[in-house]
């Protein structure tokens, strides 16, 4: 028996609607991998390659050589180590200053909840308030003056040591 022709065109309208469906969900994922694709991401950090180089002549030592070689705080803006923390028992750090602030990783000897503890109280007792966030190993810390206003310290755990990472702003000019 033949399907009558409303059945036809019902049918048809179905095509349509699953196709029409179909293109915009094609669309939407096309939208956004472009968006994903246009900001930094973790595979554009590691294709930049690695902003620390050992000292000279260290070059063929292991890591652990390397690490005792190397002073740790050298890349710091001047000023970090006064005016914010730097963990103890730091084995490596990497630090990116910009113009407004910026961010400093430190990967030490110690679980991630004493390596927050330690830089938290260090700023606590450089007079920054501080905000825990309840997670803790991360809060946000101000300061009414000095170079740097305003911190987010964060510590997770990594095979035995912990990466604790300190990002922040510095003071405007003339405030």
């Amino acid at each position: 028996m033949r399907a009558s022709s409303a059945e036809e065109a019902q049918v048809r309208r179905a095509r349509r609607a699953c196709l029409a469906v179909g293109f915009l969900l094609a669309a939407s994922a096309l939208a956004a991998a472009a968006s994903c694709a246009s900001r930094p991401g973790v595979a554009r950090e590691a294709a930049r390659g690695s902003t620390w180089a050992g000292p000279a002549g260290t070059d063929d030592l292991g890591l652990e050589e390397v690490l005792a070689a190397k002073d740790v705080v050298e890349g710091l803006p001047d000023g970090f180590e006064d005016g914010l923390a730097v963990p103890s028992e730091c084995l490596d750090v990497r630090s990116e200053q910009r113009e407004d602030g910026g961010v400093a990783g430190f990967v030490v000897r110690s679980n991630a909840a004493r390596a927050y503890e330690e830089v938290r109280d260090a700023l606590v007792a450089k007079g920054w308030t501080a905000v825990e966030s309840g997670s803790g190993c991360s809060g946000s810390f101000s300061k009414a003056s000095g170079p740097y206003r305003w911190a987010f310290v964060s510590s997770v755990g990594a095979g035995g040591c912990a990466s604790v990472v300190v990002q922040y702003a510095t003071a405007e000019e003339g405030s």
